[in-house]
């Protein structure tokens, strides 16, 4: 699987890549949703693991742009702000699956089963 981890807090792409990597053919990191949507576009990850608050284009809309080029791509959303309003936003926007970053453990079974034991974004 090729996985895109995008998060602006580089202790966290860390942590995530260190999570995942033993599941991952290969993994690329961007600091933010518009280097995330050029990331996207070059390297053709399976997955998208994305923050919501980021500097100069947030997770959500950095997911519609992602989903307008690929219907089929699985986009993760990975967030501190479990809100009623992010989770919709984001669902909206396309993403698949919806987890807080207190339970990566959460993140890391979704992508072992490829969303089979991944829980659902409502």
């Amino acid at each position: 699987m090729k996985l895109l981890i995008v998060d602006d807090n580089k202790g966290m792409r860390t942590t995530l890549r260190e999570l995942l990597e033993s599941l991952c053919k290969e993994i690329r990191e961007s600091a933010d949703g518009e280097d995330a949507v050029s990331a996207y576009a070059a390297f053709r990850p399976d997955v998208v693991l994305m923050d919501i608050r980021m500097p100069r284009l947030d997770g959500i809309e950095a997911t519609r742009k992602i989903r307008s080029m690929d219907e089929s791509v699985r986009i993760i959303m990975v967030t501190d702000y479990d809100e009623q309003d992010y989770r919709e936003g984001a669902r909206k926007a396309g993403a698949s699956y919806f987890f807080n970053k207190d339970n990566l453990i959460a993140v890391r079974n979704c992508l072992e089963g490829l969303v089979s034991n991944c829980g659902s974004l409502n």
